[in-house]
């Protein structure tokens, strides 16, 4: 059953309780974010790690293929223009996917959890105190 007699703490008991809860509440918001950071950041080492063993595999492939389409042109034309042609039309390929990849880089930019629930904390402790 539930006691239906009204608090009886005072206002500075009652201002020092939510002081401890708030001050609680920070430290494990902050608790949360190191948690999520040290995670991410994990994550984040071993992609990169993965992306950039296949970056580097991937760019030897794609030097073996012009050089064999250079060889390939020379057999009917100067070898000088054949590796002008291929050079020419691999730097324009370079430059648009330049152009399509940076754009998409800009616009991932999601808000992350932790960040959403330290905003709604100190939403809730900005209407608690006024």
């Amino acid at each position: 059953m539930a006691s239906t007699q009204p608090d009886q703490r005072t206002l500075p008991e009652l201002l020092g309780e939510l002081a401890g809860e708030t001050k609680s509440l920070l430290k494990k918001e902050i608790e949360l974010a190191r948690a999520e950071l040290s995670a991410k950041a994990d994550e984040a080492k071993l992609a990169i790690l993965a992306a950039l063993s296949g970056l580097a595999l991937l760019f030897s492939g794609v030097l073996i293929m012009l050089f064999g389409a250079v060889f390939g042109l020379g057999a009917s034309m100067p070898m000088w223009a054949a590796a002008l042609i291929v050079g020419v039309i691999a730097s324009v390929a370079g430059v648009m996917l330049l152009k399509a990849g940076v754009p998409e880089a800009k616009a991932s930019k999601d808000m992350t959890v932790t960040e959403k629930s330290l905003r709604e904390s100190a939403h809730t402790i900005k209407e608690q105190l006024s």
